[in-house]
């Protein structure tokens, strides 16, 4: 496994142009980050329940590189994301090595902050296609060692669970506007829209919205003792551009009532 310095990793991350470009070979479709997102405290529920995923590589010119997206604790050795996040050697990009990093401050992580992800599953139905025609896009990542202070995630098991509420929220690590980056872990709130057959939910921007480095967080609404509860993994944006700043008109998610199945077996495989 190759070790690359905690310094390049969020240099990468953050200053994308110091990179080689990311050449994603499962699909192409978007990452996001969000944006006009309030910053999550280090010591909450949220903060513990969500990891950031790093994709390490070197493409065919031998320049090191490197992606990321957002993860939901699921075990404290199995974290939840979108298949897109995956990434697989090819002949543009070798070497690749998964992380994940629970901090809801990136600005203070250490080496020994990286943890990881040895094996991962994929969904069997996974189509792999570009943009907003993503469908199954899910997976789960094992981890060679626990998250030490992480918390798991309640996943919704029925759709009833949400449906008669209207706003849920995002989080997501990355941009909080269309240009700037501060390395946090940010939530913000949107409208649920509709439920789609295809086992999604689209959520139309409110006070915010996921842009480019969030793909695979969750939406989440908030139980009755102010627990997050989630009921989607982030996916892809369509639609036109919003009157909300640089957003689309809908993020859709994986709805996670309707994968349970799948994430119980790759629970099971991934040992």
């Amino acid at each position: 496994m190759k070790v690359f310095s905690v310094k390049f990793l969020i240099f990468c991350l953050f200053v994308f142009s110091a990179c080689s470009q990311r050449t994603d070979t499962i699909s192409t479709a978007p990452q996001w980050a969000i944006f006009n997102g309030e910053q999550v405290i280090e010591s909450s529920v949220l903060a513990k329940n969500t990891v950031l995923i790093v994709a390490t590589y070197y493409d065919v010119s031998g320049k090191q590189g490197a992606a990321g997206c957002t993860g939901i604790v699921v075990t404290k050795r199995h974290i939840l994301t979108a298949a897109h996040c995956i990434y697989k050697n090819n002949s543009e990009m070798r070497s690749v090595t998964h992380y994940v990093i629970q901090k809801a401050d990136l600005a203070g992580a250490t080496r020994g902050d990286y943890i990881y992800a040895p094996k991962y599953r994929i969904h069997e139905s996974y189509d792999g296609r570009s943009g907003s025609h993503v469908k199954n896009d899910i997976a789960v990542l094992l981890l060679d060692r626990e998250l030490k202070g992480a918390l798991p995630a309640k996943l919704a098991v029925d759709n009833s669970e949400f449906l008669p509420l209207k706003e849920v929220y995002v989080a997501g690590h990355g941009r909080h506007n269309e240009n700037l980056l501060d390395h946090k872990l940010r939530v913000t709130q949107l409208t649920l829209a509709e439920i789609e057959l295809s086992k999604e939910v689209w959520l139309k921007p409110s006070k915010g919205c996921p842009l480019q480095g969030d793909s695979g967080g969750p939406a989440f609404i908030l139980g009755n003792d102010g627990t997050p509860l989630v009921i989607g993994v982030a996916s892809t944006l369509s639609g036109e551009s919003s009157v909300l700043g640089p957003c689309r008109e809908y993020a859709r998610y994986s709805l996670v009532s309707e994968y349970q199945d799948f994430i119980r077996e790759a629970l099971k495989e991934l040992q």
